[in-house]
């Protein structure tokens, strides 16, 4: 069976999460392949979107409540980020 990472994955945060998952998660995403991370905060609504480049993780979008995301990376993918943080 071959295995390949995902395109995209998606962390919503927690206060006892944060720093592993801009840490030690992102960069095992990074080494593992992952095109495509998204960090979705629901305290302060926003969302950062990172893009795998060479070996780590650069910040291309930071997006608020009333923004839209389109990925860097998944041809057709938009969302609007109220949508998100919708409930």
């Amino acid at each position: 069976m071959t295995r390949s990472a995902p395109d995209l994955a998606v962390e919503v945060l927690s206060e006892s999460t944060e720093s592993r998952d801009r840490g030690r998660k992102m960069d095992l995403l990074a080494r593992f392949g992952v095109a495509e991370y998204w960090i979705v905060d629901p305290v302060v609504n926003t969302i950062e979107v990172f893009v795998l480049s060479g070996a780590q993780n650069e910040l291309v979008v930071a997006a608020e409540r009333g923004d839209i995301i389109t990925s860097p990376t998944l041809a057709g993918f938009s969302i609007s980020a109220a949508r998100v943080f919708a409930g």
